[in-house]
């Protein structure tokens, strides 16, 4: 037996003091939860808040038709940050926003419920102009204890007999590489960037421009090359959103 009180490997249970333990130890302590949103759904809330990240869907290149202009790239969707207060059993919508197809705009994110309402825009489609599309907006208000809104950055401009520009980047993630061009067609500029992903490349002149490498980033595809003769090219798709939640129980 110890010297000072009670050994609590050898002493029975029914024999040791009472209040003996500290309140780390008599206590569960709270576990970490991450709840990863890439499809549309419904979250019952477990705790009284939550860090949530909502990341907009990236755009879809732009498509060139019997020009030598390339297009440029898509956007990346917005991308929102925020510590939310949440009410315990209540259910939240979860939109998950859709990559944009070639030349479409990506769908935009959100959390809906009791006292929530935050939402990423999608990313703004790459233009067949060959100018670099607008950034993507967001909208929304929610009662947060602090949020966060981060710009989905624009795709980059495409090239007319030249090469195009790299899509910009954005919180220091790369944006997509730019088209060659090819002859007199020009190269497609590369998709926009977004904090979790880089955006497509730029279709070489006389190509189609390329999908947003990785899915679920919201990142941008990147403009379809310009074309030296007759036909047309299409842009890459862009990256899927999603949604991301993390809690203490």
């Amino acid at each position: 037996m110890a010297a000072h009180g009670f050994d609590a490997c050898s002493t029975p249970h029914s024999q040791r003091p009472s209040g003996s333990f500290p309140a780390a130890q008599q206590h569960r302590a709270k576990e970490r939860k991450v709840r990863h949103f890439v499809a549309s759904d419904e979250f019952i809330a477990p705790a009284t808040e939550c860090y949530a990240i909502v990341q907009g869907g990236g755009a879809g290149g732009g498509n060139t038709t019997e020009t030598t202009q390339a297009a440029s790239g898509g956007s990346a969707g917005q991308a929102v940050t925020g510590l939310l207060r949440l009410t315990p059993g209540a259910r939240y919508t979860i939109t998950v926003g859709a990559g944009g197809t070639a030349g479409a705009a990506g769908g935009f994110s959100s959390i809906v419920g009791e006292g929530v309402h935050v939402r990423a825009a999608g990313g703004n489609p790459g233009l067949s102009s060959g100018a670099a599309p607008a950034v993507a907006g967001s909208t929304g208000t929610s009662d947060v204890l602090e949020i966060q809104r981060l710009a989905g950055a624009t795709g980059g401009v495409g090239g007319n007999g030249v090469n195009g520009a790299t899509g910009a980047a954005s919180e220091g993630v790369p944006g997509g590489a730019a088209g060659a061009a090819s002859g007199s067609a020009g190269g497609g500029g590369g998709g926009g960037a977004s904090p979790f992903g880089s955006g497509g490349a730029g279709g070489v002149g006389n190509s189609a421009g390329v999908a947003a490498p990785q899915v679920n980033t919201g990142a941008g595809g990147g403009g379809a090359g310009g074309v030296s003769g007759s036909g047309d090219q299409v842009g890459g798709a862009g990256s899927a959103g999603f949604v991301r939640v993390i809690y203490d129980v």
